[in-house]
């Protein structure tokens, strides 16, 4: 992006002059990058800012002075929103690994059969992310020798039904 702004720049001269517009490359940063990332493209910014004031001759001049602020400004924003997304990511991987855990627990494989009653189980998440929600079966032996499909979650589908051979 940054590289992009500076080959319009050099192409355009002094004519256009688009120094506060490097401002854009921490704010672009702050999407995807680390912190280390977006300080590092406000320090290219800088960079390229000062240098490309020097080429046009307006090293000094307040243009120069106010698309310096600009860039800082929008380089500070940009740490504080790539700190706050760090911060949502790492809650989601910690809500992930608890629904993980949850799967691990509350999956176990259904056995092929249970006595004459062959089974077979497919389930549907609540949601995209994990496998956790919806509803949850289990097959028992019963003492009549039936396979019992039973809700484990939702109380208003409580009434279970019985496979005879």
């Amino acid at each position: 992006m940054m590289l992009g702004v500076a080959v319009v720049d050099a192409l355009t001269g002094s004519a256009y002059n688009l120094l506060p517009v490097y401002a854009a490359g921490p704010a672009i940063a702050a999407a995807r990058g680390t912190i280390r990332n977006v300080v590092a493209m406000g320090a290219v910014a800088i960079l390229l800012c000062l240098l490309f004031a020097a080429k046009a001759h307006r090293f000094g001049a307040l243009r120069m002075y106010v698309a310096l602020v600009a860039i800082v400004y929008v380089t500070l924003g940009a740490v504080y929103a790539a700190r706050c997304r760090q911060k949502t990511e790492s809650r989601l991987l910690d809500v992930q690994e608890v629904a993980k855990t949850l799967e691990d627990v509350l999956f176990v494989p259904l056995p092929p059969a249970i006595g004459p009653v062959r089974l077979g189980a497919s389930y549907v998440s609540a949601s995209r992310a994990t496998r956790v929600g919806g509803d949850l079966y289990e097959a028992v032996a019963s003492p009549s020798a039936c396979a019992w499909s039973s809700p484990m979650s939702r109380a208003r589908a409580c009434r279970p039904y019985a496979a005879r051979r």
